[in-house]
């Protein structure tokens, strides 16, 4: 009470004007540094890293003469093979971004193919980064859809003496773009809260 007593004389005379100013403004500092430092709450960013591993087998569509047979095989190219290996990260959406499209995955990929030619078309090696966007979400399935984008090389390329038939591929780098649809669905439950500890 004696402190108030002797603020409020202070503040009531002329020549303590600026004192009430910096009285004021001290006050008021150590209110927000109280009142941050008691309600704010440290949030760690957690990113879920996970490493996905593919396999793909499809059916090459005939779009030009060395895949329809003009080829040192003689016969077309009608089936390919893949293996790749992806590192993707997942948050549960802590930046607006991330929230705007519903907590994404997002990573890097290597993938290795087969064409069942290796002579004429070898076996090329994509490097790609990845981003995913969920499109519905149940109780157990979850459907992404996945785009991809990098380079492609270790390619067989057109050489006039070696590999003439291949007007397919004419560089050692092609560009690697994906799009696709994923479905995941868990084969084990998730652990809760209570379990992890």
């Amino acid at each position: 009470m004696i402190y108030v007593a002797v603020l409020k004389h202070c503040f009531d005379n002329l020549y303590f004007a600026n004192m009430k100013n910096i009285f004021l403004i001290i006050f008021l500092i150590t209110a927000i540094q109280s009142f941050s430092r008691t309600d704010t709450i440290i949030v760690k960013n957690i990113n879920y890293k996970s490493i996905v591993a593919n396999y793909h087998y499809g059916y090459i569509s005939p779009t030009c003469d060395f895949i329809k047979g003009d080829n040192l095989l003689g016969k077309p190219l009608e089936y390919y093979r893949s293996l790749s290996i992806k590192m993707v990260w997942q948050n549960p959406g802590y930046s607006n971004w991330q929230r705007v499209f519903h907590a994404p995955y997002y990573g890097v990929g290597l993938t290795i193919g087969d064409f069942y030619n290796p002579g004429e078309v070898g076996y090329p090696l994509s490097l790609y980064g990845l981003f995913s966007i969920p499109l519905k979400r149940w109780e157990k399935l979850e459907l992404y859809t996945e785009i991809q984008y990098g380079l492609t090389g270790n390619w067989k390329h057109y050489d006039p003496i070696t590999n003439p038939k291949n007007l397919v591929i004419a560089g050692d780098f092609t560009f690697h773009a994906q799009v696709g649809l994923n479905a995941f669905y868990p084969l084990t439950k998730k652990p809760s809260k209570q379990e992890s500890k």
